[in-house]
């Protein structure tokens, strides 16, 4: 649903207590924010679940400005209009609930907001904090020295946007009014007023500062329950991605707030709440108004997405479905399948936002599909997801998708001829090919992740930039490697689409390690491909896997936009 906020409309999930009654309290979960936000998106759902099940209403919201909000990361992504959502979020879990009292919790940046939400909520009598930065100015240190140990942007250019004081956290805009709003938050000089009595505090590792708040709340008369054993490996959970549950922080939390509300009531929680709009109609200074809505479909209502459709405009042109990547929800790995659709959408298009089944909010087809990235039945969850918007009257339909949602994109493609398009964004296999196999190193991006999420040193940056070297002597000098070996397999796949009429569009960085391969397998037909006039392949500059520099982000999009509105006009 989106719920009408100060800040504008704000996507949230409310899930409610499952069994035959409900506890008193209801959990309000406060996000992390940027890449912390994309990767732990998982870890927020299978602890709602978990919740649920054990008789507590919860409730999941993502900020103005953030993931399916309305708003921009400029103009909305701020600390004054975040807790002012997060308040009215907390008014409307009280009411659908009923529930007595509120507990707040959070990770990282979402415990941090959490605690600044006490000093408004009279009403939150205990907290869950996992990691809570105590001071703001960490969180602006983190995202940064996770951008620079990346080394995505050498050149240091810039988006056309930027403004002066603007700063990069691994893909997402750190404006100059956010980081002086992040500076100006110290925990340790913040008191929780209302009625907080307890507090479960999760340290990130046995040396970090937890402590120090810890000692601070309980100077405060507030009963503190300090675990230092470093619960499920946060840095592994943030550097693998978001992937695996981490059950045992889960159950901790649910067994602790368990014992805190032993009581089930079973008369409360029965009646049927009534819920905000699941569509809202989103208008942006003098552009074209949009509408989104929330769309359960497939087999059994299975995969959960997010429509963007025009309403000033008559939908024309092919209706356009982005596939989710990684462990990333439908806003994609940096929000750009968000703004890009929404871009779309204003130009007309009817765009469909989708988590594949194990990835986001669609539940897995079984549990060893959780988070699995090239799960075979993938591709006929895409296929659902076209079938859905040529019912609703697109002519065609183009799939799109960053590293494995182009994977998937590519093999829907190849599966059914409702899609007559594929964008493939940084693609890592195009089969069931390892392609490794081929001199090409699929542990490439976990290594980013992991100097990503990791704290910034000399070393890391150095191993940073000789990795990226050697990916580029691997580009130059193929055929001294594996990798120029010409798979016969890839390329009839090329050839397959190309007979049928496919649109293919492939945009790589310029350093990305499958460019070379790629290049490789199409060399023998990539003439007759180009002369369909169906078939392109285009790079982006200096990157990373995942577009995390805005100046990246903004060249992708006009790249996508660009070919999205060619298909307009007859090849």
């Amino acid at each position: 649903m989106w719920i009408e906020t100060p800040g504008g409309r704000v996507f949230a999930w409310y899930h409610r207590p499952n069994g035959p009654g409900m506890r008193r309290a209801a959990v309000l979960l406060c996000d992390p924010f940027g890449m912390d936000r994309m990767v732990l998106h998982l870890t927020y759902r299978h602890l709602a679940l978990r919740l649920a099940d054990a008789g507590f209403a919860v409730l999941r919201m993502d900020y103005p400005g953030t993931c399916d909000s309305e708003g921009t990361s400029r103009e909305s992504a701020r600390i004054e209009p975040w807790l002012a959502s997060l308040d009215v979020a907390a008014e409307r879990l009280r009411e659908w609930s009923g529930a007595s009292e509120l507990v707040a919790g959070g990770v990282l940046l979402g415990g941090t907001l959490a605690v600044l939400l006490t000093q408004r909520r009279p009403d939150i009598g205990r907290m869950i904090l996992w990691a809570p930065y105590l001071k703001g100015r960490s969180a602006v240190r983190a995202g940064v020295a996770a951008t620079v140990a990346l080394s995505s942007n050498p050149e240091g250019e810039e988006p056309s946007t930027a403004r002066e004081g603007d700063q990069e956290a691994l893909g997402f805009l750190l404006s100059r009014a956010m980081i002086a709003d992040l500076h100006a938050i110290d925990l340790l000089r913040i008191v929780p007023t209302g009625a907080v009595r307890r507090v479960l505090l999760l340290s990130r590792t046995e040396s970090s500062p937890e402590p120090k708040l810890a000692e601070h709340l309980r100077a405060k008369g507030i009963a503190v329950d300090l675990r230092l054993e470093g619960h499920d490996g946060l840095d592994a959970i943030l550097q693998a991605g978001g992937a695996g549950n981490p059950v045992r922080t889960t159950e901790d939390i649910a067994g602790w707030l368990v014992a805190e509300f032993p009581d089930l009531d079973p008369t409360c929680g029965t009646m049927e709440p009534d819920l905000c709009p699941a569509e809202v109609v989103l208008a942006q200074s003098d552009q074209a108004r949009i509408r989104e809505s929330a769309q359960h479909i497939g087999s059994g209502n299975g995969i959960f997405a997010i429509l963007s459709e025009p309403v000033d405009l008559m939908p024309c042109g092919p209706g356009i479905v982005f596939v989710n990547a990684g462990g990333n929800h439908r806003p994609g790995i940096n929000r750009n399948y968000t703004e890009w659709a929404r871009i779309l959408a204003r130009r007309g298009y009817r765009v469909l936002r989708i988590d594949l089944p194990g990835l986001g909010d669609s539940p897995p087809a079984d549990h060893g599909s959780l988070s699995d990235l090239y799960r075979e039945g993938a591709r006929h969850d895409v296929v659902e997801a076209a079938h859905w918007l040529k019912q609703r009257g697109a002519s065609a339909v183009v799939c799109v998708g960053l590293c494995a949602g182009g994977y998937q994109s590519f093999q829907a493609a190849l599966a059914d001829r409702t899609i007559g398009g594929v964008v493939m964004m940084n693609p890592l296999r195009f089969n069931d090919e390892r392609l490794e196999d081929y001199g090409v190193l699929d542990h490439t991006l976990d290594r980013w992740r992991r100097d990503a999420a990791a704290p910034f040193s000399m070393r890391r940056a150095a191993r940073s930039v000789l990795s990226i070297a050697r990916m580029n002597f691997r580009r130059f000098l193929p055929w001294l490697s594996k990798a120029g070996r010409t798979p016969g397999r890839v390329r009839r796949s090329f050839v397959e689409l190309a007979n049928r009429g496919v649109d293919v569009c492939i945009i790589y960085n310029d350093n990305e390690p499958t460019l070379a391969y790629l290049r490789n397998a199409l060399r023998p037909v990539r003439q007759r491909l180009e002369s369909t006039g169906r078939f392109s392949l285009e790079t982006v500059g200096h990157s990373d896997h995942i577009y995390s520099p805005l100046w990246v982000q903004e060249r992708v999009m006009n790249v996508l936009v660009r070919h999205i509105e060619s298909l307009r006009a007859p090849k």
